[in-house]
């Protein structure tokens, strides 16, 4: 999966720009935005909510708190009609396990009929519903069993997904088991960034066996289940591609592989081939055990209360569950796939989780990386030999200034009709996000929506980059009729 260059000079300069009318997609494509629960919802209790909470060794708050960010909660009528503004036929949205179950066992009611209210509301306004499950939240009890660690707690994440399954499934066709498991598992078990703050590449990979294990337990459950036949089930993952900043450089490239392999390569090639495989050396410990690329100069970590395992080799076989030869289609429906961009491992650039290097010519978003439409391509060629339908389930940029935004969504979109062109079966594209949100680790201050908020006020207003996703969706629609 080498890094591959466009010569965008050519394809969309200031002079000539790819037009709307440039852009050829089939009619029943999917045109949608998403958001999360914890991100958007406000007032959760979720594993986030201590881990929000933590101080660090001066006493300082570690991390911004969600509070009652969006409040979408409350506003999701209002919310609905921005969707609806903007042209596009579905939205992607998590239930908050913590809302539904709070007490192990204890489903909430009141909770359940707001989700129901919620969808309601959603489909008489022609929008269709896409279900997330777990997007890197789950009830602080869940976590105090030390959740996908543990093989024995799948059940009760599969009690969870069955329990919303029975509930919404007459009115909700298209179901997201897990959302990226990999930054899951990278974040909250390698760099230490998301709950529980854990720093053991060990249990990085038994994570992601389980969150594995789990999907399986939950499709085949669904499946099973009256509606199952008629909807679809997927999975969510982030195609994040480390490349070396000179590909010369045999460090950087053997760094990048083993990025690679953790992130977001072992987890793919399960879909592809029923075996998971995961490896990591002991020198990669060391390097993600602070900043990766000050390990090289200073070897102590970041993080001295943190105990970090240097060792991991996890593997597990589909054979294992089942007497049935491996087939992708027995456990999956679809495969989303979340391209962002990819990240320049440059060894001589120690501000990089800050200042990201990039190519001549790059423009950085306010994220640490830079804006590259290859990415989408590289990351549907890889999903494609999964053998499933595939869905961009995210896509979108940090952009406070919003003067990227409409670039951004504009080169990208170009990208994925070359790809569809290309013959690859992709089935919808959902921008990440609606509005502005609580982006994890990150807080309130990395601006990814289509609308702007202003958190006192709780005031959405549509971006000029917006409303380029709106001028195109809408002539998208144009040519349906």
């Amino acid at each position: 999966n080498a890094e591959i260059r466009y010569d965008w000079k050519s394809i969309d300069s200031k002079e000539n720009p790819i037009k709307i009318d440039d852009l050829k997609f089939p009619k029943n494509f999917t045109w949608g935005v998403a958001t999360s629960a914890h991100q958007v919802d406000g007032n959760c209790n979720c594993q986030w909510i201590p881990f929000e909470n933590r101080k660090n060794w001066r006493g300082k708050q570690c991390i911004e708190q969600s509070g009652i960010a969006c409040d979408h909660w409350n506003l999701y009528k209002d919310d609905t009609k921005l969707i609806k503004n903007l042209g596009v036929s579905s939205y992607r949205f998590s239930i908050e396990w913590s809302k539904i179950e709070p007490v192990e066992g204890e489903f909430d009611e009141d909770a359940i009929q707001h989700y129901h209210d919620m969808i309601d509301y959603l489909l008489a306004n022609n929008i269709k519903p896409m279900i997330t499950l777990h997007h890197f939240t789950h009830p602080i009890w869940f976590e105090d069993k030390q959740a996908f660690e543990h093989e024995e707690n799948i059940e009760y994440f599969v009690r969870y997904c069955t329990k919303m399954f029975k509930e919404f499934s007459d009115k909700v066709h298209m179901w997201c088991t897990i959302n990226e498991p990999g930054v899951y598992a990278f974040q909250g078990y390698i760099m230490a960034a998301f709950p529980p703050a854990k720093k053991s590449l060990q249990l990085a990979g038994i994570v992601n066996k389980h969150l594995i294990l789990s999907h399986i337990a939950a499709y085949k459950a669904m499946k099973a289940m009256p509606n199952g036949d008629k909807s679809k089930i997927g999975i969510t993952h982030s195609i994040t591609i480390f490349d070396p900043e000179n590909p010369n450089n045999a460090f950087e490239t053997w760094l990048s592989n083993n990025i690679n392999h953790t992130f977001y390569d072992a987890f793919l090639q399960f879909f592809v081939t029923g075996k998971f495989q995961f490896k990591a050396p002991k020198l990669l410990g060391l390097l993600l055990s602070g900043n990766p690329y000050m390990m090289l100069l200073k070897p102590t970590t970041s993080a001295p209360f943190i105990k970090l395992e240097l060792e991991s080799n996890v593997e597990f076989d589909y054979s294992e569950i089942s007497d049935k030869p491996y087939d992708a289609n027995d456990i999956l429906d679809f495969f989303g796939v979340q391209p962002y961009s990819h990240v320049l491992v440059d060894i001589t650039n120690l501000k990089a989780e800050t200042e990201p290097t990039l190519r001549e010519g790059g423009i950085k978003t306010d994220m640490p990386y830079s804006i590259y439409p290859e990415i989408m391509e590289r990351a549907i060629n890889v999903a494609s030999y999964i053998g499933v339908p595939i869905i961009v389930t995210e896509n979108g940029i940090a952009d406070d200034k919003d003067d990227r935004r409409e670039l951004y969504i504009r080169r990208h979109l170009y990208a994925l009709s070359k790809v569809i062109e290309k013959g690859y079966d992709v089935r919808g594209y959902y921008y990440w996000s609606l509005m502005d949100n609580f982006e994890w680790a990150m807080g309130y201050g990395k601006k990814f929506g289509l609308y702007e908020v202003d958190f006192a006020t709780q005031k959405r207003t549509l971006r000029t980059g917006g409303k380029y996703y709106k001028d195109f969706v809408e002539y998208q629609n144009s040519l349906k009729q």
